[in-house]
């Protein structure tokens, strides 16, 4: 399967709902992967242009000190060449606003609840910033090392007073490789050390006992020529070519099977599920996450990872599954890089109710359906249904019939006037059904005056059932 990958942010999330009300000043707007303007990250050893290039053939021209060759790529700010043929950018890989605070860490809570409703264990990968891994290779007098690193370890601290199993990276001194030196990815490097910390923290669980293991063990099988997305980026702008990072090209397999890597594909179904960014996909990372995953925490791992995704269209994906709804994981590991937009509402106000699902029994408050006739659609109203709904312990779920949606707008509007407006955008990549959730606001105790789908395109058809659910009290 061909991956594509982007060198710049044009999307906070892959499949996502983009709202408006929470836009803080030095957090980006947008996530490192989209399915708009694809380019490829990696390149095969056979196809290498000149591979006596090397670190010090790297250059950056005039014309990367110019904003307007930066009007699409907002992540990156500018481009800045380190030592030793490094590249970064200066906006997302020096990026310390890291929030812990009390929303944000409830939302991420909220989730886990969710997960552990199911009988599933949550565990977040956290991922730092290239800057709090390599400012060595850099003199950039605006980042602050310490500060940086506080703030990842402060929200890694308060995630786990909540009870959610951190993957972390402990140790931030210099010299230690984990990045691409021209490629917003880590190396396998990178996950290795991720790897080990999360099988460390999975054996520690009460899950891990009851578990199915497997021995398996990793080997390099010749070297690949990774060919960064910064890279691809500077020679467009610039032209020349900057030559490829050679890196070892790491496969995991399972003892004693005799070096055979299709043999993951069993009938029977891992019980830890991975889900994530391309960090996680071994076509455009090349960094066997996965494989090292399984080596360290000695168990099978099922990688449903997506490129150009963002963070949550794996998730959602998975969430929406057949295999989700028949095959219940006992883990799941969520690789989550810290410089995208992690804690905005609008990854939570889908990835939560989706993992609860549609509702069933007294869980179901109201059920409607409504004929699409127009660009707008009544969804509720509490003077026309004649019932009394608060957005607190709700949440929808969006069933379209027949028409393939990829865009919605929803907006719900209390008996005090406020108004919430919510957008759903799903990426190329999504596979999943054509059911949408989304969490009511849990803050709002207000009584809901009416909800609407509008600008709904004009090839819009057939019918849409909503349902109101009713979140299990005793999670909630």
């Amino acid at each position: 399967m061909r991956v594509l990958l982007t060198v710049c942010l044009f999307s906070l999330l892959g499949l996502s709902a983009c709202d408006s009300s929470d836009s803080p000043n030095n957090t980006p707007k947008e996530n490192v992967e989209t399915s708009e303007n694809p380019v490829k990250s990696t390149i095969k050893t056979s196809e290498v242009r000149k591979p006596n290039m090397v670190n010090s053939d790297v250059k950056l021209c005039a014309k990367l000190n110019d904003d307007k060759f930066y009007e699409n790529n907002e992540s990156y700010k500018k481009l800045l060449l380190g030592k030793d043929g490094w590249i970064f950018r200066t906006k997302t890989d020096f990026f310390y606003n890291l929030r812990s605070d009390p929303t944000t860490v409830g939302r991420i809570a909220r989730l886990n609840k969710a997960y552990e409703h199911q009988g599933i264990k949550l565990v977040i990968s956290l991922i730092p910033t290239r800057g709090m891994l390599h400012d060595e290779y850099i003199n950039y007098p605006e980042f602050e090392k310490g500060r940086a690193v506080k703030a990842y370890q402060d929200l890694a601290k308060a995630l786990k007073a909540q009870g959610i199993t951190i993957g972390e990276i402990e140790s931030f001194s210099a010299g230690q490789k984990f990045y691409y030196k021209r490629d917003h990815h880590w190396d396998s490097n990178g996950a290795k050390m991720m790897a080990q910390n999360i099988a460390k923290k999975i054996k520690a669980l009460p899950v891990y006992s009851s578990l199915e293991k497997k021995e398996y063990y990793t080997q390099a099988e010749g070297t690949y020529d990774q060919y960064g997305t910064f890279s691809k980026y500077t020679d467009k702008i610039c032209g020349g070519e900057t030559p490829p990072e050679r890196v070892p090209d790491y496969k995991t397999f399972l003892k004693d099977s005799g070096g055979e890597d299709d043999l993951f594909g069993d009938d029977i179904k891992p019980e830890i599920v991975l889900v994530g960014t391309s960090n996680s996909t071994q076509s455009a990372a090349r960094a066997n996450f996965d494989g090292f995953l399984r080596e360290y925490i000695g168990a099978d791992v099922e990688n449903l990872a997506v490129s150009g995704g963002g963070i949550d269209t794996a998730m959602l994906a998975w969430l929406a599954s057949d295999e989700y709804k028949v095959h219940k994981p006992k883990i799941v590991i969520w690789e989550l890089p810290v410089y995208v937009n992690y804690r905005h509402p609008r990854v939570y106000n889908q990835i939560t109710p989706s993992v609860y699902g549609k509702c069933k029994g007294e869980d179901v408050i109201l059920t409607k359906e409504v004929v699409i006739n127009g660009d707008e659609l009544a969804l509720f109203s509490a003077k026309n249904d004649g019932q009394n709904i608060i957005p607190q312990g709700h949440y929808l779920t969006i069933d379209f019939d027949s028409y393939k949606a990829k865009k919605i707008y929803i907006e719900v509007k209390d008996n005090a006037g406020t108004s919430e407006k919510f957008r759903f955008k799903r990426s190329k990549t999504y596979k999943g059904e054509n059911t949408f959730f989304y969490e009511l606001n849990q803050d709002n105790k207000n009584p809901i005056d009416m909800m609407r789908l509008y600008s709904l395109p004009g090839d819009a058809n057939g019918k849409v059932t909503m349902q109101v659910c009713s979140y299990p009290k005793t999670k909630n």
